[in-house]
């Protein structure tokens, strides 16, 4: 049976109708966090000529930039869907003035989608799970394609974030939402999948003053060195996940 999408895609298509992207990529915020996420991404897993699916692209900015890491070495690949068409037609027009659309393609599809042939290197979630209304389903479905997980999610520890998620209302309106760590390896756990890295990063949020902005990213090297301290002060994590050896 097929499954609803949530409200949230309708959100993102006006995001892309309204503005041309997600993220204004302009603001100094989201130009931090686009670059300390992809190099977090790139701390925990090597992507150099990888055979990469990514659910959930969105605009296709962040999968371009994760093309840069794929091909330093040849024969990587990505696959990109996102169940926004107005993000696909964003992000197809992109590709096509990049240096990278011989390596990846654009496609609308939901993570609930059976369609997508062939094993990966692994797949790649970027921000995905909490806009999800079945996680486990959705599991199931992903860890047919590939034994490895790579994915980063909101930090469901962080009390600021948790307070955000209930007044701000973009975050109501994109049904925002962060999951602590112990469920999500509960949800792995049900496709035999433990995680072997997990990595806490970033202080700047997604939208927030310049000023606060270069603040926050000054601090954030030491906030994410601290253990325990990371876990509650950073914004997002970072998660390689595998499956386990029987």
């Amino acid at each position: 049976m097929e499954k609803k999408l949530k409200k949230n895609v309708e959100e993102y298509n006006k995001d892309i109708l309204s503005s041309g992207g997600y993220l204004d990529p302009n603001s100094l915020s989201a130009q931090f966090v686009t670059t300390r996420l992809i190099d977090g991404f790139e701390e925990i897993y090597d992507f150099s000529g990888k055979k990469v699916l990514e659910i959930g692209c969105g605009d296709g900015v962040k999968t371009l930039k994760i093309a840069e890491l794929v091909k330093n070495t040849p024969g990587g690949s990505i696959l990109a869907t996102d169940p926004s068409t107005e993000a696909i037609k964003i992000a197809k027009t992109l590709v096509e003035k990049s240096d990278f659309k011989d390596i990846v393609n654009f496609e609308v599809g939901s993570i609930y989608d059976s369609s997508i042939e062939g094993k990966f290197d692994c797949v790649l979630l970027n921000s995905v799970l909490h806009h999800l209304e079945d996680v486990e389903e959705a599991l199931l479905q992903i860890s047919k394609y590939s034994d490895t997980i790579v994915f980063m999610e909101p930090n469901g520890y962080n009390p600021i974030l948790k307070i955000i998620e209930k007044v701000s209302p973009y975050h109501i309106a994109h049904e925002e939402q962060s999951f602590t760590l112990s469920l999500l390896k509960k949800w792995f756990s049900t496709i035999n999948m433990e995680f072997t890295t997990v990595k806490y990063i970033d202080l700047v949020p997604v939208f927030c003053p310049d000023v606060f902005a270069r603040i926050l990213k000054f601090f954030t090297p030491l906030f994410e060195s601290i253990p325990l301290i990371n876990k509650i002060a950073c914004g997002r994590v970072v998660i390689v996940a595998k499956r386990k050896i029987k």
